[in-house]
């Protein structure tokens, strides 16, 4: 089975910090990607919500604002709840992997942050002539 997804577009607000019991960070954020534009031409707009955790979560509140552009990496899941009027419902979210500068943001240095980003790039050997 496979559910990935990747997601190109700009936050639509500053990432939400919420506060979690067991002191885990979590942020969310949402995400407008556009589609391709109708047949009649009008532009269709995705607003799309996602959700980060731990050091994905602190990158993206660091470095990721309202307006800039954004590459996710990550997986739909949904999960159910009962509103205060008892009607059950059920929310669709993207959980975050991976978090990517792009092109149009505020910084364009293509720093990448994962949840298994603790390489030394120090000891990365340099890439042969014929790769570059």
């Amino acid at each position: 089975m496979l559910n990935t997804i990747t997601i190109q577009g700009r936050l639509t607000a500053d990432p939400e910090v919420k506060n979690i019991p067991s002191g885990t960070h979590l942020i969310s954020l949402t995400v407008a990607c556009e589609r391709p534009r109708s047949r009649d031409g009008e532009k269709i707009t995705d607003f799309i919500p996602c959700i980060a955790w731990s050091k994905n979560a602190d990158f993206i509140q660091k470095y990721f604002h309202k307006g800039d552009m954004i590459v996710i990496l990550g997986r739909m899941q949904s999960r159910n709840y009962e509103t205060s009027d008892g009607q059950k419902r059920t929310a669709y979210e993207v959980s975050i992997s991976e978090a990517n500068f792009c092109g149009g943001g505020q910084r364009n240095d293509n720093y990448q942050t994962s949840d298994d980003d603790d390489i030394d790039w120090n000891k990365v050997p340099d890439l042969p002539p014929e790769f570059l």
